[in-house]
């Protein structure tokens, strides 16, 4: 009985070390694959941040960021010098300013 314990186990361990880590991404690695997908495809000039506050119950958001400049690092994006997790991103939307630049929003939960 404890060689088959033993074989049990030692299966387990090699099922378990054999997956590679793409088969394991967080909810904020997907979202950073589709945020930079949509960046890369929609010419984006620059990325606003909107942080979520709750006000008498209802969420409104307030504009944490904005700049040029942005990378995506895994489940974190760099907007200016703020990081924020891709894992607390609520929605997203491209809108364009008066020179018809395409500007992403990204709103996230109240935190970065």
């Amino acid at each position: 009985m404890n060689k088959f314990k033993f074989l049990f186990f030692l299966v387990g361990f090699l099922v378990i070390a054999s997956c590679s880590k793409d088969e394991f991404k967080t909810e904020g690695e997907l979202m950073g694959e589709k945020v930079q997908q949509l960046a890369n495809r929609e010419d984006i000039s620059s990325v606003v941040a909107y942080l979520a506050d709750l006000n008498g119950g209802y969420t409104t958001y307030r504009k944490s960021d904005e700049a040029r400049f942005f990378k995506i690092e895994g489940q974190v994006i760099l907007v200016g010098r703020s990081y924020y997790n891709l894992g607390k991103l609520v929605k997203y939307k491209i809108v364009y300013d008066n020179t018809k630049s395409k500007i992403l929003e990204l709103y996230f939960e109240g935190y970065q």
